[in-house]
């Protein structure tokens, strides 16, 4: 399914619904929400006309560290410099909030132009990025790929361990239409961005107790080492009780 964008002199938000029986529903019938946001002239924080190429980005959060303003602000940025559209596939509707015009929202009080899926396929996925048009969207979105490798993960039916797990031979078979959509990220005729949820690292100590010693990207084990450039945002409470987001950069 070709992610389609919008064709009339008022860009729309467009929306399509993927379900996990493969059915499609169009959430609305007009198309989707109207969103005419001017788009920003260069990307915020980034100096991202230093880029000649494609530019790959992997995003790790918590889930109150807006990765989705994060990424679209930079998708923004990105998009304007070529004059395409952003595609972005979204796994938790957490775009919902950003196709609306919302004065009290200090950081962009404007609706973003963007065309959007809803998917927790990973199949899908990988159909509608095999199909996307580079002429028409030169950002992908992907949020979060977390759920697409639980996805991938939770297709295979076959012979389980006795421990519960996964035998070893059947890895590869799992990881091959993920794997797909990896070299698909990396090598297309756009720039990228992946967003997933943090998780942690787990080790033994001395004493034989299995203890946090660190965080990683909830998804495959390679994925962290693939995008160009790979940060973790860390929301922090302020005296208010509101949240002011870090992002450290942990691969550039």
């Amino acid at each position: 399914m070709r992610i389609p964008a919008a064709k009339s002199s008022r860009n729309r938000c467009k929306t399509v619904c993927w379900l996990g029986s493969g059915r499609k529903k169009r959430l609305r019938s007009d198309g989707g929400i109207l969103c005419r946001a001017p788009v920003l002239n260069k990307c915020p924080s980034i100096p991202i006309t230093v880029f000649t190429g494609s530019w790959d980005v992997g995003v790790i959060s918590l889930g109150v560290a807006l990765k989705d303003l994060t990424s679209l602000l930079w998708a923004e940025g990105l998009a304007a410099i070529d004059g395409k559209r952003i595609a972005f596939i979204d796994t938790e509707r957490g775009s919902e909030f950003y196709c609306l015009d919302i004065p009290e929202r200090t950081v962009h009080p404007k609706d973003f132009d963007f065309d959007r899926f809803i998917t927790r396929s990973l199949m899908e996925t990988l159909e509608a990025v095999e199909e996307l048009d580079p002429k028409v969207h030169g950002v992908l979105v992907i949020d979060s790929i977390t759920h697409l490798w639980e996805a991938a993960r939770a297709a295979y039916n076959g012979k389980l361990l006795p421990n519960g797990g996964i035998p070893l031979q059947a890895w590869q078979q799992i990881k091959k239409p993920y794997k797909r959509l990896m070299s698909l990220f990396l090598d297309g005729s756009f720039h990228a961005i992946l967003c997933g949820r943090e998780g942690v690292v787990m080790e033994q100590d001395e004493d034989g107790e299995m203890r946090v010693t660190g965080t990683k990207l909830k998804a495959e084990g390679e994925t962290p080492h693939e995008p160009h450039v790979l940060g973790r945002m860390c929301p922090d409470r302020d005296e208010r009780g509101g949240y002011i987001t870090k992002v450290f950069f942990e691969k550039d």
